[in-house]
């Protein structure tokens, strides 16, 4: 008589993220709004294979935590992680961006002088 696996019924366990497929697409797309990192979250999806698209609220929120160690420093002898010191590279970078972009929103509000 074959025993068959049982399958989890009460609910789907979502598998973790490859940190390499992520800091790609990140370093490839360098998402600033919602719009970008939901291009993200589908990118990954096909990257990793996944049948569903991501959160992309949880993909930049893994990204951040995780893969940039919440942009902290590291402390102590250790070097950091090669991927997590170039993630915060990255961070950086899309930090400037987005600054960028809010200084040209900036400029539809400034009133003349006459």
């Amino acid at each position: 008589v074959g025993h068959s696996m049982p399958v989890a019924v009460a609910g789907r366990k979502t598998p973790n993220y490859r940190k390499d497929i992520v800091f790609n697409i990140i370093a490839a797309y360098e998402p600033v709004g919602m719009e970008e990192w939901t291009q993200v979250a589908r990118v990954y999806r096909v990257m990793a294979k996944e049948t569903i698209d991501r959160d992309p609220a949880d993909v930049r929120r893994y990204f951040i935590e995780k893969l940039c160690n919440k942009n902290k420093t590291p402390t102590g002898v250790a070097a950091p992680d090669p991927i997590t010191a170039r993630a915060q590279k990255f961070y950086r970078a899309i930090l400037v961006k987005s600054q960028a972009g809010s200084f040209g929103d900036s400029s539809d509000s400034e009133v003349e002088d006459d």
